[in-house]
């Protein structure tokens, strides 16, 4: 009877493993609810509630789970499966609290410091140590976070996810994920955390952040057999964390024709995004585009919103014609590596993605270009590279490896935000609405998905359409940063700056690494006027980001208008070193020289920006006022009526300049001038 049982019970679990891999869960189910019923153990139980967790069912789970009544006679092994099992679920539920205890109260209590923790004391092993730190992080808890993913990556050194998040709080280690001939069970060197020196916190100087009320959780695979996790960049449904959001992206788009900004004119609009379009992007393009910071998008801030998708002479980039293979940009001559060896591939692509997230996009991009052809054309890896070159201004380039990379992947809806954004900058309304249908057609239950569909609606100034789907992406991932930081961006556009300044800050107690959501409080400080504090903001999204041309050119205008001229200078000089080709930090400086009464650098500066953009109004208006101090009435009245004819709208503030030429009144020397202008 005994043999025909054991038989009996091989053919239910070949079922159950059949229906599984042919993804009929519900079959699945059915079949572990009869192995279950017929045989009540732990080993039956956990098969019954990996089926569920596997299906996203997590309450479900959690439910079967939290009525088993532990046996001292369970096996240990099965024990802690059954603990990172409700652990799973737990977290899936957002129950962090009761998902911790899951995990921790089998590690004993001489375990003073996480970094020293056996992992074969928690539940899951590596994965349990990867799931307490998403769990800490989750609570805002970036210290332990940080302890248990680099204890995670010690005991398990292909441990992906948790090596991209430790990339994405930027405390990876450039040798943490490596594949090398030490075996799986042979001790290594623990991996020193790179501790990064923290800035004074905002409440130390009195700004109030939000209370870090844990969002709700993303869906989490289950780790039953110690499998290797997807990346957290592609996460299953029904919640997604779309850590573009922390690249982060970070993301920083900029306009397409800039117009320059005066020192003190209004403060970048929502769809301000952090980026400065370079006069190689755009032959003829003016002085300076918005700076702003849509979530990435820090644009210029000016009245002007015209743009140019591609300028005469801009050089071309390379595409990818349907049903070709995805290649690299034309620009990147160097062949292809040739050695196709797995740990070579791995360090490449592990380098290639812990420079991206330190916003070291060049070196990023020249490491992804190490890689096999057949590696580098996978959509991930051409994701990387647009992400890089979005960060790097290049929208068009950024634009082209992604819809290769969506050529690859025609349903790819990881990096969408940053895609999208990078339209959004170009105003390609046409390419947008086509990626924001296909993106909400492949997965409705991403975030990114509707952030695209919101960044169209932004696109044509329906702002309060735009943040209805902003609101439906924090809907579906309470954790995405960016999703508040889009959404802050068109409340300033609303003039609500009270939910911007809300929005902003929520972005930052989701993912303090996300620079944008820094920026766009600065910004609006800065239009407030209160220059101390938005010079904090500043300088924290330089921190994170320290190679952003328009954050230093921004931390310059602040400090310009603080009266800290030297100071002012020093950063406006850096902006201009780090993007040469951007006229914008070279305008600001020629107005700081003004303030200084310095008018021979500053006629230095304005003559080269008159050079390279004779029709930039603002230049011709500044040359005037320094030609009327130094007594040229002749040359300011040619500024001026020249200045007049390239820009009529201002034509009232231009004459009442040139009125004054002849009269010994001050006000033409008023820098409310260059704001009205």
């Amino acid at each position: 009877m005994e043999v025909d049982d054991d038989a009996t019970q091989e053919v239910v679990m070949d079922r159950i493993e059949a229906y599984a891999d042919a993804f009929d869960y519900d079959g699945a189910v059915w079949w572990c609810e009869r192995l279950f019923a017929s045989a009540p153990t732990l080993p039956n139980l956990l098969r019954l509630v990996q089926v569920h967790l596997r299906a996203h069912r997590p309450a479900r789970a959690y439910g079967i789970l939290s009525t088993y009544q532990a046996s001292p006679d369970d096996p240990v092994a099965l024990d802690r499966k059954r603990r990172f099992a409700l652990a799973t679920a737990c977290f899936q539920l957002g129950k962090l609290t009761e998902a911790e205890k899951c995990l921790s109260e089998t590690i004993p209590s001489y375990y003073a410091a996480a970094s020293s923790i056996d992992a074969d004391q928690v539940p899951g092993g590596a994965n349990g140590l990867y799931l307490l730190g998403r769990i800490c992080l989750k609570q805002n808890r970036r210290t332990h976070a940080l302890t248990y993913f680099a204890r995670c990556v010690e005991v398990d050194r292909l441990h992906w996810s948790a090596y991209a998040q430790m990339c994405q709080m930027g405390a990876a280690h450039p040798n943490a994920c490596r594949i090398d001939p030490v075996q799986p069970g042979q001790p290594r060197e623990p991996i020193q955390q790179q501790q990064q020196p923290s800035l004074p916190s905002p409440a130390a100087l009195g700004f109030r952040t939000p209370q870090s009320n844990p969002p709700r959780t993303s869906q989490f695979l289950s780790q039953m057999a110690d499998e290797f996790e997807e990346t957290p960049l592609s996460k299953p449904p029904p919640t997604r964390r779309s850590r573009a959001s922390r690249l982060d992206c970070a993301i920083t788009p900029g306009p397409p024709r800039p117009a320059l900004v005066l020192p003190g004119s209004r403060t970048p609009r929502r769809s301000e995004r952090l980026s400065f379009s370079s006069v190689a992007d755009s032959t003829d393009q003016a002085l300076g585009e918005r700076v702003a910071g849509r979530g990435e998008r820090l644009r210029r801030s000016t009245r002007q919103e015209k743009t140019q998708a591609r300028a005469p002479g801009r050089p071309a980039t390379a595409r990818v014609a349907p049903g070709e293979t995805p290649d690299r940009p034309l620009d990147m001559s160097e062949p292809f590596a040739t050695a196709t060896s797995l740990p070579q591939v791995v360090a490449n692509a592990t380098e290639g993605y812990r420079l991206l997230c330190a916003y070291q996009c060049q070196e990023a991009i020249d490491t992804f270009m190490r890689l096999p052809e057949c590696h580098f054309n996978t959509s991930w890896v051409l994701a990387q590279v647009g992400r890089a070159y979005f960060e790097l201004n290049k929208y068009q380039k950024s634009i082209d490896m992604f819809e290769a990379a969506c050529r690859v992947d025609p349903c790819l809806t990881s990096g969408l935000e940053v895609y999208s954004t990078a339209l959004w900058q170009l105003k390609r309304e046409v390419q947008l609405s086509f990626l924001a249908q296909r993106a909400v057609e492949c997965d409705r239950l991403s975030p990114s998905a509707w952030l695209a569909v919101g960044n169209c609606f932004s696109l044509q100034k329906e702002h309060d359409t735009a943040l209805k789907f902003f609101q439906r992406a924090i809907q579906l991932d309470p954790s995405c940063a960016y999703a508040y930081t889009l959404s802050a961006h068109e409340y300033i556009a609303n003039e609500d700056f009270d939910k911007a300044v809300a929005g902003f800050r929520n972005a930052i107690r989701i993912d303090e690494q996300h620079y944008n959501a820094w920026y766009g409080l600065g910004a609006i400080y800065y239009r407030q006027e209160k220059f101390d504090v938005a010079a904090y903001h500043f300088r924290r999204a330089i921190k994170i980001n320290p190679r952003n041309s328009v954050l230093e050119c921004y931390l310059g205008m602040v400090l310009h208008a603080n009266k800290q001229y030297d100071e002012a200078l020093h950063h406006l000089q850096r902006s201009c070193d780090l993007e040469p080709a951007n006229l914008l930090p070279r305008f600001q400086k020629a107005n700081v020289f003004f303030s200084m009464e310095d008018y021979d650098a500053a006629m230095e500066e304005l003559q080269y920006l008159a050079d390279v953009a004779p029709r930039e109004a603002s230049v011709h208006f500044l040359m005037g006022k320094i030609s009327k101090k130094r007594g040229q009435l002749g040359g300011a009245l040619m500024h001026f009526l020249t200045c007049l004819d390239l820009d009529p709208k201002d034509r009232n503030l231009v004459k009442s300049a040139i009125d004054k030429l002849h009269s010994s009144s001050p006000d033409l020397d008023d820098p409310s001038d260059d704001d009205e202008f």
